[in-house]
């Protein structure tokens, strides 16, 4: 291998970069335009909401400031906040304990049980007595003697 061949495939790799460089600089300039007129068209967009925002601020700032007493009205709008809040913890509280007692439920035909004050006690069959240990716990208070409160 010579030098002339050596120069011609540096020659060659160059211009192959070259021609690739070329391609992709003609193949991004319309794709860059667009970014970039995008890319305007969101900065306009915002520097038009900071305007309005700054509008808004302003305006609010000046109706605060010619109300008389505006901490009587901030308070009262924060003791209203609280009285929500309250509200809300409680409203969950109780959503709670309904999910978890399970009062959402509704029984089947096959489980159901009636409420104490649904059953009939006279067409029940005869339970079987309590065991010895309840029947002690149920006389625990009620054995006493009565005292007469003569003088």
């Amino acid at each position: 291998m010579g030098v002339d061949q050596e120069i011609d495939n540096f020659y060659f790799t160059i211009q192959t970069i070259n021609n690739t460089l070329y391609t992709l600089d003609t193949e991004l300039e319309p794709i860059l335009e667009q970014l970039d007129g995008a890319l305007g068209n969101l900065d306009a967009a915002l520097e038009d909401v900071t305007y309005t925002v700054k509008a808004v601020s302003d305006r609010v700032v000046d109706v605060a400031l010619k109300v008389p007493n505006q901490w009587v009205f901030l308070l009262l709008i924060f003791l209203i906040n609280l009285g929500l809040l309250a509200i809300a913890v409680y409203l969950a509280r109780y959503s709670f304990i309904f999910i978890r007692d399970g009062r959402h439920r509704f029984h089947h035909k096959k489980e159901f049980e009636a409420l104490p004050s649904q059953v009939d006690v006279e067409s029940e069959a005869p339970r079987a007595p309590p065991p010895y240990g309840q029947v002690l716990a149920s006389y625990k208070y009620r054995d006493y003697t009565p005292v007469s409160m003569e003088p």
